[in-house]
């Protein structure tokens, strides 16, 4: 499962921000961390100011629209509804030729980023359930939103990143990984690496001659300059965090495949530490990043 960090509510003035963060919290009682406009606001008005700083909040926006734990929303009412709502309420900043002029930018970013799947677009006059219904499946496929995020950045999206609750039965997971033939051998080594190392460490085998406690360690990690590049498990007291590394995964063909590995390799560290069922920590968690997402 995924969480998610922070749902950003975008969209020109009148377009209903406000409105729907009070009815999202409402019907989920504040389930989620909802910002009222973040750096996409921020750079359509750069554009529409003509200030010098766009290029570096474009950047910005992208690498906040890779980060699988945060989404957008953007209000687009048609724009007779926009101006039904300036006629009876006006506005005290923009006239609107302006609410014109910026909903116009907001289109534009739409065609660049519209097709992130961070990304959520409403042109609805009653977005509530649209908007709910996104944010209730986010991540339920994730290496579907990841290929989403390639094929919206010119079939490169770099860094990905995304953080997952394991769960409960992560250590008893059903892994079907290995039935990718053409990774198999891959992966095979990767575990046995890994399982070796903690193996070797528990033991005392390293350059320290010490035997690691568990709870305490740093050295369980795995290190390559293959495409699974990293692979580090920290274990505390209440939280037990994996993170991994990908020098690049072909989010087509390989990325799934990759994906299903990962969370079967975080199990069967878990059980190479001796771990059982009624020990895991409540913070349970799997931290991936991508430094190519491609698909050619």
């Amino acid at each position: 499962m995924i969480n998610l960090k922070n749902v950003t509510l975008e969209g020109p003035d009148l377009s209903g921000k406000t409105t729907l963060m009070s009815h999202i919290h409402k019907e989920t009682n504040n389930k989620y961390n909802i910002i009222d406009r973040s750096t996409m606001s921020a750079m359509v008005y750069s554009t529409y100011y003509d200030r010098p700083n766009v290029k570096l909040l474009e950047r910005q926006l992208r690498n906040e629209l890779n980060d699988l734990n945060n989404r957008t929303i953007i209000l687009m009412p048609d724009i007779d509804e926009l101006g039904r709502r300036y006629n009876d309420r006006g506005d005290e900043i923009q006239r609107w030729a302006d609410v014109i002029a910026i909903t116009n930018i907001y289109e534009t970013v739409i065609k660049e980023f519209g097709k992130f799947s961070t990304i959520k677009v409403i042109r609805s006059n009653q977005p509530l359930q649209e908007a709910l219904e996104y944010l209730e499946t986010a991540g339920e496929n994730i290496p579907q939103e990841v290929l989403l995020n390639a094929v919206a950045s010119n079939n490169e999206a770099y860094p990905v990143k995304f953080e997952v609750d394991l769960g409960d039965g992560f250590m008893t997971a059903i892994n079907d990984a290995f039935d990718f033939e053409s990774e198999k051998e891959y992966y095979t080594k990767i575990l046995s690496k890994m399982l070796t190392t903690i193996t070797k460490e528990n033991i005392g085998d390293n350059p320290y001659g010490t035997i690691q406690d568990p709870k305490k360690t740093r050295r369980y990690i795995y290190a390559d300059d293959s495409c699974i590049a990293l692979f580090h498990m920290i274990y505390r007291e209440d939280r037990l965090n994996f993170y991994a590394t990908l020098r690049s995964s072909d989010v087509v063909n390989i990325f799934e495949h990759d994906y299903k590995f990962l969370k079967y390799l975080c199990g069967e560290c878990a059980k190479a530490i001796g771990m059982k069922d009624y020990e895991i920590p409540k913070e349970t968690t799997l931290s991936v990043t991508i430094h190519s997402a491609h698909i050619i």
